[in-house]
This record gives structure tokens, C-alpha cells and sequence, in this order.
């Protein structure tokens, strides 16, 4: 069995309009024929497919595309999309709604998400030549995660996501855990994430992939498990976000699964209002990073280059703290505050910035 693995995609403003027309050419470039060369295509939806227009209340943008996207996303070769991602939410339960049904009348498979937080834990299972594989998709507690009463993604738990994946385990060959978390443009996990993640292998898992950084992070094999801390981009393409190098590539992950679990990294980079492979220098120096970066998990540079991460960070995130019951505090300054609570990778950073005597080396 052969499955493409995709980063964020996204229809944006800028190349929506090729969406539309299922000018899937513009948007692929030489990258289609590799895509399409698989027996599954699944990527993370970064966003909903809604044509309406009721965004939820909520720190960061609102991203969505319209409902006529998914002509594209299906031409393109999509078989599935995760869900589970801290924008399949932006606008309430109806644009959630709006997606799936935009992706069921395509015939396009879809997990992460449900009508609660019960139902969200949905486990996607594909079979092909007598292999069956299990996807578990999940995601960090920002805004759009299911509530007992409310639908949204899949929540990723450290107690219930462990026995999913050991629930997955008894019922397929292989387990692919997408993870959708981690700080947004850090090259490397936080200790927390490194820990989740290789405890999710020895609960069963073959392969984790983060996803949420929009950058690539590095690779570790842990216990016969493989770990991606950070796939990239795929497809989400944002002018606004051109001046930002970590934004403009990523990596599609090939896996062959028979009777073991072979990855192949194929890296992307944007062209126009699409992507096309990585070439060249361009394709050796982005890989080369991804190595480096890779090898330092087996030393302290990781732990390092995320320190040195957070501490430049630290105006924005003491500050929130500082404002968020000053004397002339917002309720907006109140509630990202909150939300830095909430949220795994914003606490990850403040963990790091705010430590105890205990945690001093």
C-alpha cells in the first residue's frame, strides 16, 4: 500500500479561483503526477468549506474556502482529509457541516472530527491488498476541539489518544497517528511534544506526524516508530505570508506500507500560486537542514534551539501575561490569556519562560 501524506492545504484568496476551476495544473505543477501516485492522498484541511459567513470568536484568523474548492482538492487527487486541526471550526457547527457534506458529495473520505467529544475520536481505518491501516487524527486544544455538547476536532488527550491508538493497533496492520500541534514556526518540538509523541509509539503507533508548525522540523525513529515533528506547508499559499522563508516549503511524506513502514521525504516549495517539487540546490539545502536538524535530537541542540526559540518569544508571551489582570486589562486581554492556558503549544512556551526552582539546571 502506497499513501501520500500532505501538510496544511488550504484554498486562500489568492489561488481560490483555481480551486474553483479545478485548474489543477497552476496549483500542482510537476508535484501532481507524484501526488496522484499513490492508493491514498490525505492532507490537513487547514480550514472550513462553508459559504457562509459567521466566524467564531477566537485569538488568530478565521480560515475558510468556498464550498466549490472542493473541485479542485478532488481533482487534485485527494482521497481523505484530517480534520482535526484548530480551523475546521472557524465558523461554528454549520461551516463544519458545510465541509463534510462539500467532501461527501466528492466522495472524499474525512476523520478528526464530531458531533462531541466522544465522536470526534473517530479512527479512519484504509485497507488495500490485505493490509489495513489506521488513521488517528487529532489535535491541541485551540478553539475548534469538540466539548460534550459541542462538535468540533478530535482533542488530543495523553489518557483517551493512548487507548485509541492501542485500540487502533488490535484492528489494523499499521497505525499513522496525525497530530495536528506544536509551536507554530519552530523548528523543533517542545520537551512535552517529544514526550507525547514517542509515547504514542510504544502504545502502538508505527509513524507520528505533527502538522500546525508551517515549517519543517526534523525526524527521529524511536523504538521502530518514525516521528515527524513538523511535515511544512503543503499548499497555503498567503502573499501576506510570503516574507516568511519557514512558509514556503514543506514536505509531502510517501509511505510504503507492507511488511514494514518505508517513508520517503519528497519536499515542496511554492511557485506562483501553487507549489512545485523541491529542485537543485533549493531541494539539497532544505534537506540538509531537515538532517541537521534531525541529528541534534540525539544530543541537547534540540532542547537548545527551542529554549533560544522561546526566549524570542518572550516580550509577546510575558506580555499577555502581564496585561491579562493589570489594573486597565481588556476582556480580549483576559482571554488570550486564557487561551495560552488552554492551548498546549502556547503553554509549552510559558512553561519554559515561567520556571519553577525545581526546573533550573
Amino acid at each position: 500500500m502506497k499513501i501520500n501524506l500532505c501538510g496544511d492545504i488550504i484554498p486562500t484568496i489568492d489561488n481560490q479561483h483555481l480551486f474553483e476551476a479545478g485548474d489543477v495544473d497552476a496549483l500542482f505543477h510537476d508535484v501532481l503526477p507524484v501526488l496522484q501516485d499513490a492508493d491514498f492522498v490525505i492532507g490537513n484541511l487547514e480550514g472550513a468549506l462553508t459559504d457562509k459567513n459567521f466566524p467564531i470568536r477566537k485569538h488568530g484568523p478565521n480560515l475558510k474556502a468556498s464550498t466549490k474548492s472542493v473541485l479542485g482538492l478532488k481533482k487534485a487527487g485527494f482521497t481523505h482529509f484530517c480534520l482535526a486541526n484548530n480551523h475546521s471550526v472557524d465558523f461554528g457547527p454549520e461551516g463544519l457541516a458545510d465541509t463534510i457534506h462539500s467532501l461527501q458529495q466528492e466522495g472524499i473520505g474525512y476523520t478528526g472530527v464530531g458531533d462531541n467529544d466522544t465522536n470526534s475520536r473517530n479512527i479512519c481505518y484504509l485497507e488495500k491488498d490485505g493490509i489495513r491501516v489506521a488513521i488517528v487524527d487529532v489535535c491541541e486544544h485551540e478553539y475548534t476541539y469538540a466539548k460534550k455538547n459541542l462538535p468540533g476536532a478530535n482533542p488530543f488527550d495523553p489518557y483517551t489518544t493512548m487507548f485509541d491508538i492501542q485500540t487502533a493497533k488490535k484492528n489494523a496492520s499499521f497505525v499513522i497517528v496525525v497530530y495536528h500541534g506544536g509551536k507554530e514556526s519552530c523548528l523543533y518540538p517542545s520537551p512535552r511534544l517529544l514526550t507525547a509523541c514517542q509515547a504514542m509509539v510504544r502504545h502502538g503507533a508505527d509513524a507520528v506526524f505533527c502538522q500546525h508548525s508551517h515549517c519543517i522540523g526534523c525526524y527521529e525513529e524511536y523504538l521502530g516508530g518514525k516521528i515527524v515533528y513538523g511535515t511544512g506547508n503543503f499548499c497555503f499559499i498567503q502573499k501576506s505570508y510570503m516574507d516568511d522563508p519557514l512558509w514556503h516549503s514543506g514536505l509531502m511524506i510517501q509511505l510504503e506500507l507492507n511488511k514494514d513502514c518505508k517513508l520517503r521525504f519528497i519536499p515542496v516549495v511554492y511557485k506562483d500560486l501553487g507549489i512545485e517539487l523541491a529542485k537543485g540546490n533549493q531541494k539539497e539545502q532544505l534537506m540538509q537542514a531537515f538532517g541537521k536538524r534531525s541529528e541534534e535530537l540525539l544530543t541537547d541542540a534540540w532542547e537548545e534551539g527551542w529554549n533560544a526559540f522561546c526566549h524570542s518569544m518572550a516580550d509577546r508571551y510575558l506580555g499577555t501575561v502581564r496585561k491579562a489582570y493589570a489594573e486597565n486589562s481588556t476582556e480580549n486581554n483576559r482571554r488570550v490569556f486564557a487561551h495560552y492556558l488552554d492551548c498546549e503549544a502556547h503553554l509549552d512556551v510559558l512553561h519554559t519562560l515561567c520556571q519553577t526552582w525545581h526546573m533550573e539546571k
